[in-house]
Order: structure tokens, then sequence, then C-alpha cells
């Protein structure tokens, strides 16, 4: 008897087994259906943004997130769409979201500090930009606007130092006499 129980028993394990495998089978495929569904949603909501309709790039980039929370892409495209409509709250929700999924984006770190720079919030703005040029020191937009922030807030060593760096990068299309004019104005 105690074997015909021990039988019932692996039998059961067995198909608990079977069906557990089943079971995570099922719901990669579906994982990676929804996966798809975003990507979708993504490339949609990317080329309706490109066209210049960003209601509509909001509402599939939503829905791309809104399946998906860890696509980095549609976070920060969303971003971009929510920032091109006016709703700066939301961009910088969706390109923090972006960030958390995928913190090494200066672009989107510069994206945060040029809003938080428009609303007046320097101190947040410098944050981001420090950040940017932490992770890309040749970063010409971010090194001039933080230089410039510095150079505003009275921060003079700081700010001789971004336009000192700039200087060096010899960027193409950077008018530098101006960055010599911003440095020598600070003296």
């Amino acid at each position: 008897m105690n074997s015909a129980r021990t039988r019932w028993i692996i039998a059961g394990i067995m198909i608990a087994i079977v069906l557990t495998g089943a079971f995570f089978l099922l719901s990669k495929t579906n994982n990676n259906k929804v996966i798809s569904e975003s990507k979708e949603k993504t490339s949609t909501g990317q080329s309706s943004f490109k066209k210049g309709n960003f209601e509509k790039a909001i509402t599939e980039l939503e829905k791309a997130v809104k399946l998906d929370p860890e696509n980095s892409q549609a976070q920060r495209v969303l971003g971009q769409s929510y920032e091109a409509t006016g709703k700066l709250e939301k961009a910088i929700e969706s390109y923090k979201a972006s960030l958390r999924v995928k913190p090494n984006q200066p672009d989107v770190l510069y994206k945060i500090a040029i809003i938080y720079k428009y609303e007046s919030k320097l101190d947040e703005a410098s944050a981001e930009l420090e950040k940017a040029v932490k992770l890309n020191k040749d970063f010409v937009g971010a090194r001039l606007i933080l230089g410039d922030i510095y150079a505003n807030q009275g921060q003079k060593d700081k700010a001789r130092n971004q336009y000192q760096e700039l200087i060096k990068l010899k960027p193409l299309g950077l008018d530098l006499e101006m960055v010599k004019q911003k440095l020598e104005d600070l003296d």
C-alpha cells in the first residue's frame, strides 16, 4: 500500500511540475506578445511625434507604457511629446521613468534640466546637468547651460570651469568667442 501511495505522490508532483512549466511557457508567450505590442505602439508614437502630431503620439505612447512600463524608449518619447504640448510636469515624470529603467541617459537628464531651468528651478537644473556632464564629458549644451546657471548664481569658479572645458573641447558650431566673452565677464 505504501508503494501505491508513493506512486500517487510522485505522480502528483510530476503533474504539478508539468503544469508549472506550461504556465511559465504560457506567461512567457503572453509577455513576449505584450512587449511586441508595446514596441509597435512606441513605433507609431515616435512616427506621430516626428510628424508633429503630438496628441496622437501621446495616446500611442501612453498605451505602450501601460503595456510595458519598462519600455524606456516609449517613456522618453512620451516625455518629449508631453514637453511639446506644454505638459511639463508629465514630461518630467516620463523622463524620470525612462531613467529608472535606463539610468545612463545624459540627453534625458538634459531635457529634465531644461524644463527645470524654464521653471526657474536652477538648483534642480544644475543637479541634472552635472549628472549629464558626468556621464558625457563632451556634452557641449549641458556644459554651456551649466556654466550660465553657475554664473547667474554667482558661482564664478564653477562657471569658469565649465566655460574653460568648452574652450578645450573646441566643438563645431559653438561660438567660442561668445564662450570666451562669458569667461571674461566673470572677472
